[in-house]
């Protein structure tokens, strides 16, 4: 089986979570869903690792999966919520070995990485940006702002940035615990039956040699992603985030909320992004 169709049954799992999570009440059972979703995206890009090391030790002329870059349009020129979905889109990236460039006003970012990891972050980046939005204008809705004795465009940026932050936390999160866990396999007995684990190549390993074993294949794919980043950028100068004032209250509303956040399912990767409107 080739890399990319590996790549394509694993996104459709993570999809299906999304989905799974969408249609919950449980925020508990939502925010175990987005984990597993991250948790997964990063045991597959393990494997999808080992598999790359592997062929290429058999056959030196293999070719080898290779770092490429996407343009991701983040919204048109002046709208306020360009920065944050850039935040959200870094705080993706960060968690998933993906590099990005962004255009001084905002309007667009070039992910750098893995065409797997791309597709990770673009699907994340689809449904979290649109409950980021939809749920501060729910909040907005209800009078959150006017409760809080706060402006709306204050009130939306503080908990647009409460969220991202969140968000971030989590998927960070997620990665580690999937690094760890990396080589141990639940029969289908389930936990009470007893449970496996295995290193490269199913070969028995303990915990800690299987995790870092997972460190290095994952240390290795992010320096070439660095490298091809490197050669490949045309990036001048730094981006820096959203300066708008902040409000401490509705930043932990929006917090909250992105610790909360469930994915909803996505008809196709890469399709169009619900903006963010101020």
């Amino acid at each position: 089986m080739s890399a990319r169709p590996a790549g394509e049954k694993a996104l459709a799992r993570i999809v299906a979570l999304l989905a799974k999570a969408e249609s919950t009440d449980s925020s508990a059972e939502a925010d175990a869903l987005v984990t597993k979703a991250q948790q997964l995206a990063t045991l597959h890009a393990i494997d999808l690792a080992f598999a790359e090391h592997e062929r290429a030790g058999r056959d030196r002329r293999s070719r080898r999966e290779a770092p490429e870059q996407r343009v991701l349009a983040m919204g048109e020129p002046g709208r306020r919520g360009n920065k944050f979905l850039v935040s959200l889109l870094v705080a993706i990236a960060t968690s998933n070995d993906v590099r990005c460039d962004v255009a001084h006003n905002s309007t667009y970012a070039v992910a750098f990485g893995m065409p797997g990891d791309l597709d990770v972050c673009e699907a994340l980046l689809v449904s979290l940006s649109a409950q980021m939005a939809l749920r501060a204008a729910s909040a907005l809705r209800v009078g959150e702002h006017r409760r809080l004795g706060v402006d709306a465009r204050v009130y939306r940026s503080s908990f647009y940035s409460g969220f991202v932050t969140a968000i971030a936390v989590r998927l960070a999160a997620a990665r580690e615990e999937a690094v760890a866990s990396w080589g141990r396999v639940e029969p289908e007995g389930g936990a009470a039956a007893g449970r496996a684990t295995r290193g490269p190549a199913g070969r028995a390993a303990s915990d800690a040699p299987a995790a870092q074993s997972a460190e290095l294949v994952l240390r290795d794919k992010s320096e070439q992603v660095h490298d091809f980043y490197a050669a490949h950028s045309r990036a001048r100068g730094s981006w820096r985030p959203s300066a708008a004032r902040r409000d401490g209250r509705a930043w932990r509303h929006g917090r909250k909320a992105g610790e909360q956040a469930s994915l909803g399912p996505q008809p196709e990767v890469g399709g169009g992004k619900r903006s963010l409107r101020q």
